[in-house]
């Protein structure tokens, strides 16, 4: 299953993201958009024909005795490390592009924080229009999603670095 989570993701969240961004085109935008907006049921669909290619791929399980079964159980939890950490990263690396690029494309003046973060009493200003309605929303949710976001990655360092102690024989 791991080793199709990194190519469906690509595929149904960060393609439709990039599509998001890329069009001149409002109405194309809005139509990336849309599509993204359907990624929690597009994933668990797309990663079915990603798992039925990866056990085709793979080779047939044979019988082993104990002590062999012992050493493929180690083996194949130093690779399902490996694969998690190389997701990590392919997800680190494509953050950190798409911070880049918002920093470089933030209007003269802005900051960042400005941009995403709401301020401290934003909420009790009256809005002036849906879209700035929408913009006002859209930095709450942002602040919700970073801080939920910073607390499923401790717990995801949390549980490697517990996994990584069991393998090199810790407690």
């Amino acid at each position: 299953m791991l080793t199709t989570f990194l190519p469906t993701m690509l595929t149904a969240y960060y393609l439709p993201t990039l599509g998001n961004f890329l069009p001149r085109e409002l109405q194309n935008c809005r139509y990336f958009n849309a599509i993204w907006q359907l990624f929690p049921v597009v994933v668990p669909l797309l990663q079915a024909p990603f798992r039925l290619m990866d056990k085709v791929a793979s080779e047939p399980v044979k019988k082993l005795s104990k002590e062999q079964e012992t050493v493929e159980a180690k083996r194949s939890s130093r690779k399902t490390l490996r694969y998690i950490r190389g997701i990590y990263m392919s997800f680190a690396v494509i953050s950190g592009l798409s911070f880049t690029y918002a920093r470089r494309s933030l209007p003269a003046g802005s900051s960042m924080a400005g941009v995403i973060l709401p301020g401290l009493w934003d909420y009790t200003l009256p809005v002036g229009s849906f879209a700035e309605g929408i913009a006002r929303f859209m930095k709450y949710d942002e602040s919700l999603v970073m801080a939920s976001g910073f607390v499923w990655l401790g717990l995801k360092y949390w549980e490697l670095k517990r996994h990584d102690t069991r393998c090199r024989g810790g407690r």
